[in-house]
């Protein structure tokens, strides 16, 4: 978010209310309130295009940015986003290996959204 901040701070600032949803090498998905003004600005051409040249720059790879909905009746569970108290106490299904952990994309969606690793 502060990378993105510093190149744009509009930008940057409706990145910061979003939810990491999927993070892949190729993949990079986002999720906004359905009805949110922040997800209809990010779902913008202009938006969506200066967010990816901004990850490009960032992380020295092309990566898709994806702008998915979070609606109430998904919930960030089905999404695959656990609330904090439920990811603290729910097992992974396979614990992370070291190179996972140090991934530079893992690690800056880690940085982004103020995240955390949790191994059962």
């Amino acid at each position: 978010v502060d990378f993105t901040r510093a190149r744009n701070p509009i930008l940057g600032s409706f990145l910061a209310l979003g939810n990491l949803v999927h993070l892949s090498e190729e993949k990079l998905e986002i999720g906004f309130d359905k009805d949110s003004f922040h997800y209809e600005r990010m779902l913008e051409r202009e938006n969506r295009s200066q967010l990816e040249s901004i990850c490009h720059e960032y992380l020295q790879k092309k990566t898709k940015v994806v702008i998915s909905p979070l609606s109430p009746e998904i919930g960030l569970k089905e999404r695959g986003v656990l609330p904090k108290e439920e990811a603290t106490r729910t097992p992974l299904k396979r614990p992370f290996e070291k190179r996972e952990e140090e991934n530079p994309i893992i690690q800056e969606a880690l940085r982004l959204f103020n995240g955390k690793i949790v191994e059962g």
